[in-house]
């Protein structure tokens, strides 16, 4: 029984280092994992690589020449839009000008105005009763 407790006090003794070492293998773990995963990806990024040379079959560009900026802009072309909103806007004014002008039922010419002319009812005219003079100056009249 003696030798049993020994054991148990030995190990008891022993658990802080265990923990340690424990923690140690942690650590280590943790960094091999990181540095699996890092390393699959960069697997991934080559297998890609290889694909898309492969795909383009050694294709490679090299820049020969730089851009160079043009000297004046392609577009708009601003004269051309000044032209085109001129000409839209004189025929708008002329066709809105014909419209009102035909729309409109007034003579033009001394003709038109001697042909068949209807008039409304309401301005017939009436026969219109003599002006009574003074003689009657007390019977109420005009």
């Amino acid at each position: 029984m003696e030798k049993r407790a020994d054991t148990y006090r030995l190990r008891l003794a022993a658990t802080p280092g265990v923990e340690e070492k424990y923690n140690t293998l942690m650590a280590e773990r943790n960094n091999l994992y990181t540095k699996n995963t890092e390393l699959q990806a960069k697997m991934m990024e080559a297998k890609i690589a290889r694909e898309f040379e492969s795909k383009q079959k050694g294709e490679r560009f090299t820049l020969v020449e730089a851009a160079r900026l043009p000297e004046k802009p392609h577009k708009p072309n601003r004269v051309a839009i000044v032209l085109i909103g001129l000409v839209l806007g004189m025929g708008a004014g002329i066709g809105l000008a014909s419209i009102i002008e035909f729309s409109d039922a007034s003579f033009r010419t001394p003709e038109a105005l001697q042909g068949p002319r209807v008039s409304p009812s309401w301005l017939k005219s009436r026969t219109l009763s003599p002006m009574r003079t003074g003689k009657n100056k007390g019977s109420g009249g005009y």
